[in-house]
């Protein structure tokens, strides 16, 4: 090992560690966490996976209708921006809190058979209704609807529409996946 050489400043560090290189910042970069649900470790939550998985495996990829929703706060801002060194950089936003708006949509692998807004929650009368004015009608024989544990997908006759249409079944993902 070569030590850097001495001024006369100070004594010379003499430790068994190497210098840090630009290397080794590379290896360990400073990143956010990703963190996981405790409960999806649980034996019974894998063992749910393992069975939807070996139940997807088992169907046509042209048959799943994938359905979900998410909710969009319209009054989100940036947190950062960028400014001339030394200058502080500045941007308007509403005092309110803003409009919430909810997207679901349904999609296969090839196109998008369906999508809707809604200026409220979503509820499980207004997933019927989605259900029943834009997904039934494009649904065909053989389709399964893959969905999530939402409850409002859980409302009694969820799966009458669907079955209606001649479709295979509905499909829920486990809980924590």
């Amino acid at each position: 090992m070569e030590y850097a050489p001495y001024t006369g400043a100070f004594p010379p560090a003499k430790t068994a560690l190497p210098r840090k290189t630009k290397a080794h910042f590379r290896m360990y970069a400073h990143q956010d966490k990703t963190l996981r649900s405790s409960q999806a470790a649980t034996p019974e939550k894998q063992q749910q996976r393992l069975e939807y998985w070996s139940e997807i495996k088992r169907l046509e990829t042209k048959d799943l209708v994938f359905l979900d929703e998410m909710g969009v706060l319209l009054s989100l801002r940036r947190t950062r921006a960028r400014s001339l060194l030394g200058q502080r950089a500045y941007n308007l936003q509403p005092f309110y809190r803003g409009k919430r708006i909810i997207v679901i949509g349904a999609i296969t692998h090839d196109y998008c058979l369906g999508i809707k807004t809604l200026d409220k929650g979503m509820n499980g009368e207004d997933f019927q209704q989605f259900l029943q004015q834009e997904l039934a009608p494009k649904l065909w024989s053989g389709a399964v609807v893959v969905m999530d544990n939402l409850p409002a997908h859980k409302v009694k006759g969820v799966t009458k529409i669907i079955e209606e249409q001649e479709c295979k079944s509905s499909l829920f993902i486990p809980l924590f996946s």
